[in-house]
């Protein structure tokens, strides 16, 4: 069975934040101190998925979001 997981670079509550359209809805804040173990667990969860269905995300970045209202480009971070 193949599934696909839209994926959104979005902002929320002003944060930088990646949203996975997954039963249950995903949000990791960038911004946050935990930003990259949260990542890493959605992405152990993921792999742990793929073991028994093919996982395809698909990213999208909204034309609102834009590099300029970024929190990433506000602490010198370059996209």
């Amino acid at each position: 069975m193949n599934r696909e997981i839209n994926v959104i670079l979005t902002t929320f509550d002003g944060q930088d934040t990646l949203l996975f359209e997954a039963d249950p809805e995903i949000r990791v804040n960038l911004n946050s101190e935990s930003g990259q173990q949260d990542l890493k667990t959605v992405f152990s969860k993921l792999l742990e998925m793929s073991l028994s269905d093919d996982i395809a995300l698909s990213l999208s970045i909204p034309e609102e979001y834009t590099v300029e209202s970024s929190m990433l480009c506000k602490k010198g971070w370059h996209i």
